[in-house]
C-alpha cells in the first residue's frame, strides 16, 4: 500500500488511569509527522498509512506501561529506517 493520502487510526484504552501528556503527544506528532488528537480514552490520529502506523504502537506502548524512554527509543529507530528507505527509493528513481 502506498499510504498516499490521510488515514486515521483510533486508539481506546480501557485504563482511565494513564494519560498521555501533551509534551509526549507533541514529539509522536514530531517524530511521525501526523495529527493526533486525545480526547478521553480516545486518540485519533491524521497521516500517511505507514507514520499512522508508527503513532500507534508508539501510542500502544504508552498505553501498556512502557517508558517514555523506550517508546522514544523506538521512534528513532522507525524516523532512521524511514529516511533510509527514502534515499533508497531516491536512488532508484534516479535510475
Amino acid at each position: 500500500m502506498n499510504g498516499v493520502g490521510a488515514h486515521e487510526v483510533f486508539i481506546e484504552t480501557p485504563d482511565h488511569g494513564r494519560t498521555i501528556s501533551t509534551m509526549t503527544r507533541k514529539n509522536i506528532e514530531e517524530y511521525t509527522k501526523t495529527a493526533i488528537s486525545i480526547y478521553g480514552k480516545t486518540a485519533a490520529i491524521i497521516g500517511t498509512y505507514e507514520n499512522a502506523e508508527f503513532a500507534r504502537e508508539s501510542l500502544e506502548k504508552l498505553i501498556k506501561g512502557f517508558t517514555h524512554k523506550s517508546v522514544y527509543k523506538f521512534l528513532e529507530e522507525q524516523q532512521k529506517r524511514n529516511k533510509l528507505k527514502e534515499l533508497a527509493e531516491d536512488e532508484r528513481s534516479e535510475i
